[in-house]
C-alpha cells in the first residue's frame, strides 16, 4: 500500500530544494552579471578606486536584487513553461531593482570615479542571464530526444 503522507513529504522537501536550487542560481547569475559588467566597462582593472567600489557595492546589490527577485516571485515557477509574460516580470523587477541599487549607490557611496555606464550594462545583463536561462531551460526540455529502445524484428 502507498503511504500517501510519505509522498506529500517527499513532494514537499523536493519543491524545498528546487526553490534553493533557484535562488542560488539567480543568485550566481547577479553576482555574474555585475562582475562581468564592471570588468567589461573598467577594463579588467582591479586595481583601479572604481574596480574597489564594485567590490564594496556588491553585497548592496545583492540585497536589492534578490529582493526585488522575489518581490516579483521570480524565485517560483516551473522555468520549462516560461513566457513572455515570466520575461515581462524579469524586466520589471530588475529595471525596480536596478533603480533602487543606483540610487542607493550614489546617495551612500563616493562615486567620483564610477561610470554610471555600468548600472546600465549591469541592467541588460541581468535581463540576458535570468531570461536566457530560462528560455534555454524552456528550449532544451522541448527538444524531444530520439527514442533509444532496441527494436526487435518479427520473423513469422
Amino acid at each position: 500500500m502507498i503511504d500517501w503522507a510519505a509522498a506529500n513529504r517527499a513532494i514537499i522537501r523536493a519543491q524545498h530544494y528546487r526553490i534553493v536550487a533557484v535562488v542560488a542560481l539567480q543568485l550566481a547569475l547577479v553576482v555574474a552579471s555585475y562582475l562581468a559588467t564592471a570588468a567589461l566597462r573598467l577594463d579588467i582593472d582591479s586595481a583601479t578606486v572604481a574596480m574597489g567600489t564594485v567590490f564594496l557595492t556588491l553585497p548592496l546589490l545583492i540585497a536589492v536584487r534578490m529582493t526585488t527577485l522575489g518581490v516579483f516571485r521570480l524565485h517560483q515557477g516551473l522555468w520549462r513553461y516560461v513566457s513572455i509574460a515570466d520575461l515581462l516580470q524579469i524586466i520589471k523587477a530588475t529595471t525596480v531593482g536596478s533603480l533602487i541599487f543606483a540610487g542607493l549607490v550614489l546617495l551612500l557611496f563616493d562615486v567620483k570615479e564610477f561610470p554610471v555606464s555600468v548600472f546600465v550594462l549591469d541592467w541588460a545583463g541581468n535581463i540576458l542571464l535570468l531570461g536566457g536561462v530560462r528560455f534555454a531551460v524552456r528550449i532544451l526540455g522541448s527538444i524531444s530526444l530520439p527514442d533509444m529502445t532496441p527494436r526487435t524484428a518479427d520473423v513469422y
